[in-house]
C-alpha cells in the first residue's frame, strides 16, 4: 500500500491536467450531471466545456498533442467547434453512465470549485479506487495462491507504472479495474469454497456493475459467463461420484 501510494502521488504531481485519454470528456459529463442535480443544466454551458478548453490551453494541451504552430489562435467555446485535435465530441455527454452518476453526485456534495480543482478531485477519487483494487486483488490472490503468492501479486501490482497512471485519471477506468478485481476475487472463492451461490452472485454483480460503468467493462460479462460454466461443471463433476453411489444403494 505504501509503494502504491508513492506511485500515485508521483503520477498526480507529474502528469499535467487533461493529459489522460478522454479526460476532458469524462469531466464534462460529470459536470453536466452535477449541474443537473443543482438544477443548473439549463445554463448556456452546463458541461463547462468552455472552461475545460481554456484550461487545456493554459496547461499546453496542444503542445503535448501537436506542434505549437497548430495550437488555436482563439480558444473554442465548446467541444463541437474545437477543430484542433480535441477528440471530445459533445455527442454522448448527455447520456450518463454509472461513473458519471456517481462522480456527479460526489461533486454535488462539495462547493463549486474551479474546473482544475474538480479534475484533481476526480483524479483523487480514482486513486482511492486504485488502492481498493490493490486490496481486492490481494484478497483474491491470497485465496488462490496462499499468503506468499498474494503478497507477491500485491507488490507487482503496486509497482506497475501503468496501473498507477490509470488510477490517477479522471475517468471510469479505475472503477472498472476495481470491479474486475472483484470478479477475480469472487471467482477464486467460487472455485475454492464449498458454497458457490454467493460467490457467483458476486461475480455477476461486479460484472454487471462494470458493464454499466463503462464499455470497457462489458467483456467482464463474458468472463462471468465462462466462470459460471466452469464452476458449475466442476461442482457437477464432484457430485457425480456420490450421486452414482446413492443410485446404486437405492437400487
Amino acid at each position: 500500500f505504501a509503494l502504491l501510494a508513492c506511485q500515485l502521488l508521483i503520477a498526480l504531481a507529474l502528469i499535467p491536467p487533461w493529459q489522460h485519454p478522454d479526460e476532458s470528456t469524462h469531466v464534462a459529463r460529470v459536470e453536466l450531471h452535477r449541474n443537473r442535480i443543482a438544477l443548473l443544466d439549463g445554463s448556456p454551458d452546463a458541461a463547462r466545456e468552455g472552461e475545460i478548453l481554456q484550461s487545456m490551453a493554459r496547461y499546453d494541451w496542444w503542445d503535448h498533442r501537436r506542434p505549437r504552430s497548430q495550437a488555436p489562435a482563439v480558444i473554442p467555446k465548446d467541444f463541437s467547434s474545437a477543430a484542433y485535435g480535441v477528440a471530445v465530441p459533445t455527442q454522448g455527454v448527455a447520456r450518463p453512465n454509472a461513473y458519471t452518476l456517481f462522480a456527479g453526485r460526489f461533486l454535488s456534495w462539495l462547493p463549486r470549485l474551479t474546473i482544475v480543482e474538480d479534475l484533481y478531485l476526480l483524479r483523487s477519487m480514482s486513486a482511492v479506487f486504485g488502492m481498493l483494487t490493490l486490496w481486492v486483488a490481494w484478497l483474491g490472490a491470497r485465496e488462490c495462491l496462499g499468503p506468499l503468492g498474494g503478497a507477491t501479486v500485491a507488490v507487482l501490482l503496486a509497482l506497475h507504472p501503468q496501473f498507477a497512471v490509470v488510477s490517477t485519471a479522471a475517468a471510469a477506468d479505475a472503477v472498472v479495474n476495481l470491479l474486475g478485481a472483484c470478479v477475480w476475487w469472487q471467482t477464486t472463492l467460487a472455485l475454492k469454497r464449498s458454497h458457490i451461490l454467493l460467490p457467483l452472485t458476486g461475480v455477476w454483480g461486479a460484472a454487471i456493475a462494470a458493464a454499466s460503468t463503462d464499455r470497457m467493462g462489458v467483456p467482464l460479462l463474458a468472463i462471468a459467463l465462462v466462470v459460471s460454466i466452469v464452476v458449475i461443471a466442476r461442482r457437477a463433476e464432484r457430485l457425480t461420484g456420490p450421486v452414482a453411489v446413492t443410485f446404486v444403494v437405492v437400487g
